[in-house]
């Protein structure tokens, strides 16, 4: 106890304690300190460098079978007040995207992003960046680390991923978290260039994909099958590849005829009437040509029924 209170004695004789002095004691080191910390900088702007250049090593890699997107990419921030618009590749803010352009939205000022840049059609796969963001303080700029690579298979449920930190490439089975950046981009050009077709739909990437690892006549359908029911037949689940009629369940004689009416919608959608599905239920014995000649007469009257506005009613039996 008496310790004690020679100490405190002690210790409030000095009016000030400048606790810096035990860090500031030995200042022989200074020097070293400060040729270290230079050192340290130096060598962190130089593996900086390194690591950009070693991105565009990569890049050149897969540049052979690598086809750019031909829109540009815009990244959309929507604030709480307002929207700001940033082009993907310079960073900059720019005016309001056009039809054209492809829209990633985004609602924080940091954060990760995946984004779609382009395309090997000699792998059939879509290449994707997955990188972090910052935009600035006065919204004027956004910019991009790149964090990963990937090949995305439009064929298989399959995907590579280049990490770009650790530098290890793998392949593995793709995940929702994969796909997420297919669902702004429009499917048109992709399909179009890839299959040597005119598809003119509004499908993404994203469910066109879904509906190719699904229907095995995907190719087919895009290739052959009238514009009018061709969203439909593709979104069919098949585990070969069969011609259109096939598909719809008829021969292909009254799909021709249908077809050189321009009466596919209603081949499709009665078809199980136009088959002979239903002929028992009704203990008829009509042909395919007969059903659908029925069917297509009284198409024709319940539209002339509705141009004159006449009511009539429309009894449906399962």
């Amino acid at each position: 106890m008496e310790t004690t209170n020679n100490y405190l004695k002690e210790y409030y004789k000095n009016k000030t304690h400048d606790l810096t002095s035990l860090i500031n004691k030995n200042t022989d080191n200074e020097e070293n300190i400060k040729s270290m910390q230079k050192e340290i900088l130096k060598l962190e702007k130089s593996l900086l460098t390194k690591k950009e250049e070693l991105h565009n090593e990569l890049e050149k890699a897969y540049s052979s079978n690598f086809s750019p997107l031909t829109s540009k990419v815009i990244i959309r921030y929507l604030g709480r007040t307002n929207q700001v618009f940033y082009d993907f590749e310079s960073g900059d803010e720019v005016n309001e995207p056009n039809e054209e352009d492809i829209v990633y939205t985004i609602s924080n000022k940091r954060g990760d992003i995946s984004v779609v840049v382009g395309y090997s059609y000699e792998l059939a796969s879509i290449i994707i960046k997955d990188c972090s963001y910052y935009i600035n303080k006065d919204n004027t700029k956004i910019k991009f680390k790149l964090l990963k690579e990937k090949v995305l298979s439009f064929m298989e449920p399959k995907v590579a991923v280049l990490d770009v930190e650790e530098q290890t490439v793998i392949e593995r089975e793709s995940s929702y978290q994969d796909l997420k950046a297919l669902d702004s981009v429009k499917g048109k050009t992709f399909i179009n260039n890839m299959y040597n077709v005119e598809y003119e739909g509004d499908y993404t990437l994203y469910t066109l994909r879904d509906c190719n690892l699904k229907n095995k006549s995907f190719e087919i359908i895009l290739k052959t099958c009238p514009k009018e029911i061709m969203h439909t037949l593709l979104n069919y689940t098949m585990d070969k590849a069969i011609p259109i009629h096939k598909i719809i369940g008829v021969s292909l004689e009254i799909y021709n005829k249908a077809v050189s009416r321009n009466e596919v919608r209603l081949l499709l959608d009665n078809k199980d009437y136009i088959n002979g599905s239903k002929n028992e239920f009704y203990d008829l014995d009509k042909t395919e040509s007969e059903w659908f000649d029925l069917i297509e007469e009284m198409q024709s009257h319940e539209e002339d029924l509705e141009f004159y506005d006449i009511s009539y009613c429309l009894y449906l039996v399962n």
